[in-house]
């Protein structure tokens, strides 16, 4: 039996599987229109390439959108920004009603869940 309310983050974790890193990561997105991997690794105090790692993670699962954009001459720079916290909350309000995935009970590693389905919000392009 569940105890207490499931929190925004409590939903993002059991349908989508985000965890603690990804959900610092998703948090200062959703903060900020757009950051590329090393703002975002400065602002936390991590290396660059666990925060590639986590944003590859969210990107995975529909929860983060990366731009490309052109510098001028020959680099490239990319830029992440977050969906919109209306359509996480979509996503996970029809994840949890249709029964696709079940989150019933916490431990003391968090929320449980069914195997079952894909992870994703849906990629914006």
């Amino acid at each position: 039996m569940v105890e207490d309310e499931p929190t925004f983050e409590d939903l993002l974790e059991c349908v989508f599987g985000v965890t603690e890193a990804d959900a610092e990561v998703l948090g200062h997105l959703l903060a900020d229109e757009r950051k590329t991997a090393e703002e975002l690794a400065r602002e936390l105090g991590r290396d660059r390439s666990t925060i590639n790692s986590r944003l590859d993670d969210l990107r995975e699962r529909g929860l983060v959108v990366r731009h490309r954009n052109l510098l001028g001459g020959s680099g490239i720079a990319y830029e992440y920004e977050s969906v919109s916290p209306e359509r996480m909350a979509d996503a996970c309000t029809g994840r949890w009603t249709s029964g696709r995935r079940s989150c019933t009970t916490r431990s003391t590693t968090g929320w449980s869940n069914s195997p079952s389905g894909d992870r994703s919000v849906g990629r914006r392009r």
